[in-house]
């Protein structure tokens, strides 16, 4: 998979340069290949590349990002173990394929927030069709 993202960042206009696009207005960045911990960052505009993750939320809600526990998923991050097995083995493929931050709507939009939903939601268009790559489960 890393080759055929080199092949096509260097061979179809459309997608080059990969790095070369804006994040959303949160992402989450996966750490090292060893960390036990994900965290929530604000991109502040930064261009860089990221994977965006497009699932079905199902019958229970997966965990989520609130005004409760922002600060805590900024400041603290996210215990790997706590996430749903669709995230982590999102998490997993963002680390192989070497990229830093991945997209995963119910942690990087503020849930329970109207005003930051419905910015955040508008914006989901983009999101994914900034996405180096789009994970769908």
């Amino acid at each position: 998979a890393k080759e055929w993202l080199r092949f096509c960042g260097e061979k179809h206009p459309r997608c080059s340069p990969l790095g070369d696009r804006p994040l959303p207005t949160r992402v989450i960045d996966v750490g090292g290949k060893d960390s036990s911990r994900v965290r929530l960052v604000v991109s502040h505009g930064r261009l860089d590349r990221y994977i965006a993750l497009s699932h079905c939320w199902g019958l229970r809600e997966p965990i989520t990002t609130t005004k409760d526990n922002l600060d805590r998923h900024v400041k603290e991050g996210i215990e790997i173990d706590d996430l749903p097995q669709t995230f982590r083995d999102a998490v997993e493929v963002v680390r192989a394929l070497g990229f830093q931050y991945l997209w995963i709507d119910s942690l990087c939009i503020v849930q329970q927030d109207c005003e930051d939903w419905q910015r955040e939601a508008a914006q989901m268009p983009e999101v994914y069709a900034n996405a180096a790559v789009t994970i769908t489960s």
